[in-house]
């Protein structure tokens, strides 16, 4: 079995805002790396003729329903984009679309709470305390629920365009990645990564993962 993984592309995020559920759209740039990233699909597949895409999933984030949308117009694809929200990065509950100081402030500000730890934003397990908020392993979880659970084909190719970090959690959930390797890979920008699932194993066959720089954005 084959599945694509495709973070989306370049948007428009406001400074120091966690990307969660931002609801902007590509820049020129993510517009531009959406068709170059779909046109390395088309090649893969040009150089794997017996693989077909069976099915497009998306978040319902509009940057990444963008982004797969270039795909499926690039490689002319007949078939339904699935666009839900178990795709989506994880939820920070009220505090989404707030400046990170501004979160960290409204939770000083609190009685009833302790300060946020340092590095609390990239902390694998730390949930904010919040109604509906989510910590990046819950977000994995759900990510990798949701790929499991898509109807299997073979040499069939399912094709999923989310985001960087609930991705890489996702990765380990489904046993892709190591715990270990979590903080130290991302994803490019509308790159794509394709996996082989044989026998129990995942086998990365196309693309590469990012290594990531320190202060580096979560999605």
């Amino acid at each position: 079995m084959y599945f694509l993984f495709m973070r989306h592309a370049e948007y428009e995020q406001p400074d120091m805002v966690p990307s969660a559920l931002l609801p902007h759209p590509l820049t020129l740039e993510g517009r531009g790396q959406s068709l170059e990233g779909a046109k390395k699909v088309k090649d893969f597949l040009n150089k794997n003729s017996d693989l077909n895409i069976v099915s497009l999933h998306c978040s319902k984030a509009l940057r990444a329903y963008e982004t797969a949308d270039f795909l499926k117009t690039e490689l002319e694809l007949d078939l339904e984009m699935n666009q839900t929200d178990d795709l989506l990065e994880r939820n920070m509950g009220p505090m989404a679309n707030l400046r990170v100081d501004e979160i960290e402030r409204i939770v000083d500000r609190d009685p009833r709470l302790e300060s946020l730890p340092e590095g609390w934003k990239s902390s694998r397990d730390y949930c904010l305390p919040y109604k509906g908020a989510e910590s990046l392993a819950i977000a994995g979880k759900r990510v990798a629920k949701y790929i499991s659970s898509v109807k299997l084909e073979a040499n069939g190719l399912n094709v999923f365009v989310g985001h960087g970090a609930s991705f890489r959690h996702a990765a380990h959930e489904l046993g892709i990645l190591k715990l270990e390797d979590i903080q130290k890979l991302s994803m490019y920008y509308a790159e794509p990564l394709v996996f082989k699932f044989e026998e129990g194993k995942w086998r990365l066959i196309f693309g590469q993962w990012k290594v990531r720089a320190r202060k580096e954005n979560i999605d």
